[in-house]
């Protein structure tokens, strides 16, 4: 039904588009007009995205099928919504309909192909040959400023008319350098249109035309317009410094100063300082360190004036020139102190050396006190140590202070925090345990408590692992890169003041499992609740046997452990007898003190019953002839006794 439906639609829908397309087509005059067409195109749109599975050849591929030709029909509203009547009629006639005659069935080709048809009739009647050969007139271009800077559009006005139909689009196309050219579509009315070139780099050539076509789709061309950029603009001097802002005597001044050019200006070009020092103007060109520009004024007795000013000057040959700065030397100087010996922060132990060196022009005194305690004096500039004993001093934190005065009165002093510890730190080895047996992989638990605990040295099977900081350390050892045998495990601890504890341990490494060898068992062929001596032959290296264990089971049992006792060299037990036709199934497993094991293979007997023991046949056949014999004797006796009449007394008696 649904078929029958969809093809009575199509039958209708083709029907109507031919009635419509049967009228007269002229200019002017039509059944369908042209704002018609995009509803016919949204009805075909319609029919083919209602096709059913089964209309397309491949049935697997149908919602693919569908959907390409769906956006196909789109692609030919979007021509004919554009006017571009001639194009929908080709892709109509040379991609739609080619698809549709290769994926799609009967009888919906044949109604699908029949409505395009319709279609492309009216398209075709809806075509205009073209009434304007003629290109549009560019009658003026006016671009302005015509000497541009690096900052500033240029504004460009084209005056473009066509009488006959009129002016469709008019584009700026423009390049600067040797750049691809840049198109932009210009904005007006009137005749009048207007675009803009953006700003463009110092000193770059900038060439445009303007195209102009007409809705003929004509084309008309400008001649070709130049500008250069220019920079007609100065540098921009932001910033000047001096350093030291008072320079003393033997002292050098820095200038510096930061010089600002946009970023498509031409560039700074040179920048110079200029400095006086009583007697004459001395030009130095500043050099460029990171983002500002330094030059040296050098170092001038003691109360000379000296005046300096900065120019600087752009590529374009623009400038700009500061005011004059000046500034009178004077004597800032402190003595200069320094203390090699002990560092800031350093932590020291015993007997310490301060070392230090004192300089100054002028020195009148120094001193170098611990805590505010003076422990020496000195009145030359040099180089200069002493002992101090910190043995007798509590643990904690100490000042070291060097203090130095010129005649001038300028204090110069350093000064550095020390911590005295005297005290080593407590080292312990948490585990393993000392003589213990480890195999495998093995923790290391090291305990370490200190209060200024520097770094922690753990050795072991040769390796040397390091940490840092104070507490409880972990490290999972591997027993299989060493040989069995005894290893030491020794912790080594340093504070920062190189005070060091050790501890040291031994345990056996043992990673060689028991070798179990010789088992046998008696009798190999058990009877009937007879028990069976199983022994063998265990060899254990290193840390010795802990235990061997004999596992059994029958059909009827689960397996059942029998602890082995060592005996003359062997290890030894006895399984209980077992029930007629019993088979027992058993192995040995062994284990050492370090937690190696090792077993034996499944071995197995089954239990008979005792063989009855036959009577002899030469007893038996012995038997029977005496007891033969024996018959016939009495049976003789009898007949005679009879015979001589004293049978019956005979046998009464």
């Amino acid at each position: 039904m649904r078929l029958l439906a969809l093809g009575l639609g199509f039958l209708m829908l083709g029907f109507m588009m031919f009635s419509a397309a049967s009228g007269i087509c002229y200019w002017g005059r039509l059944d369908y007009q042209e704002e018609d067409m995009p509803s016919l195109l949204h009805q075909l749109q319609d029919n083919i995205s209602s096709l059913p599975d089964e209309a397309f050849l491949g049935v697997k591929q149908a919602d693919l099928e569908r959907n390409t030709l769906v956006n196909k029909v789109k692609a030919v509203i979007h021509q004919v919504e554009a006017g571009a009547f001639n194009g929908s009629v080709n892709k109509l006639r040379n991609d739609i309909e080619k698809i549709i005659n290769g994926r799609v069935a009967e009888p919906w080709r044949s109604l699908l192909l029949g409505l395009i048809e319709r279609i492309i009739e009216i398209l075709k009647c809806l075509c205009r040959p073209p009434v304007d050969s003629e290109p549009p007139k560019i009658v003026e271009v006016l671009y302005f400023p015509e000497k541009p800077e690096y900052d500033e559009e240029v504004k460009v006005i084209a005056y473009v008319i066509d009488e006959e139909s009129g002016v469709a689009n008019v584009t700026l196309s423009y390049c600067a350098g040797s750049s691809l050219s840049c198109n932009v579509s210009m904005q007006g009315s009137d005749g009048l249109f207007r675009a803009n070139i953006p700003g463009q780099p110092y000193n770059m050539t900038v060439s445009f035309r303007i195209y102009a076509w007409d809705d003929a789709g004509n084309l008309a061309c400008s001649p070709f317009y130049s500008y250069i950029v220019g920079d007609f603009t100065p540098p921009v001097i932001s910033y000047i410094e001096r350093a030291p802002h008072q320079p003393s005597y033997n002292e050098t001044a820095l200038i510096y100063v930061r010089v600002f050019e946009p970023v498509n200006a031409s560039g700074v070009g040179r920048v110079v300082l200029s400095y006086n020092n009583g007697s004459e103007w001395i030009n130095r060109t500043m050099n460029l360190q990171g983002n500002v520009y330094c030059a040296e004024i050098p170092a001038f007795p003691f109360g000379t004036q000296v005046e300096y000013f900065v120019y600087a000057c752009d590529k374009a040959s623009n400038y700009v020139v500061t005011h004059i700065y000046e500034y009178t030397v004077g004597d800032r100087f402190l003595p200069a102190v320094n203390i090699n010996s002990p560092k800031d922060g350093e932590f020291v132990s015993g007997a310490v050396t301060i070392s230090l060196y004192i300089y100054d022009d002028n020195l009148n005194y120094g001193k170098v006190t611990v805590n505010g305690q003076v422990l020496i004096l000195f009145n030359r500039s040099g180089s200069y140590s002493c002992t101090w004993n910190t043995v007798d001093e509590p643990d904690g934190s100490y000042a070291v202070r060097v203090d130095a005065y010129d005649e001038a009165n300028n204090h110069g002093w350093a000064e550095c925090q020390v911590t005295v510890d005297n005290t080593p730190p407590t080292v312990e080895i948490l585990q393993p345990k000392d003589g213990s047996y480890v195999r495998g992989l093995v923790p290391i638990e090291v305990s370490v408590q200190d209060v200024n605990v520097d770094e922690v040295k753990l050795y072991v099977g040769g390796e040397t692992y390091v940490w840092r900081g104070i507490g409880e350390f972990f490290l999972l050892w591997n027993t299989a890169q060493v040989e069995d045998g005894l290893c030491e495990i020794r912790v080594e601890a340093f504070d920062k003041a190189r005070n060091n504890r050790e501890a040291l341990i031994e345990v056996l490494v043992d990673n060689t499992p028991p070798s179990i060898y010789n088992l046998t068992w008696n009798p190999r062929q058990p009877l009937v609740g007879e028990p069976v001596n199983v022994s063998v032959q265990i060899l254990e290296g290193e840390s010795g046997l802990e235990k061997a264990v004999l596992w059994f089971r029958t059909e009827l049992t689960g397996w059942q452990a029998l602890n082995m006792m060592y005996e003359d060299g062997n290890w030894t037990c006895t399984i209980p007898g077992q029930h007629n036709e019993t088979t027992v199934i058993f192995y040995v497993e062994c284990c050492d003190k370090a937690g190696n094991s090792a077993s034996t293979e499944l071995q197995m007997y089954t239990v008979k019953a005792a063989a009855v023991q036959a009577f002899p046949l030469g007893w038996l056949l012995a038997i029977t002839l005496a007891c033969a014999a024996a018959g016939s004797i009495v049976v003789y006796l009898y007949r005679y006794r009879r015979k001589t009449g004293k049978g019956r007394l005979a046998l009464i008696r």
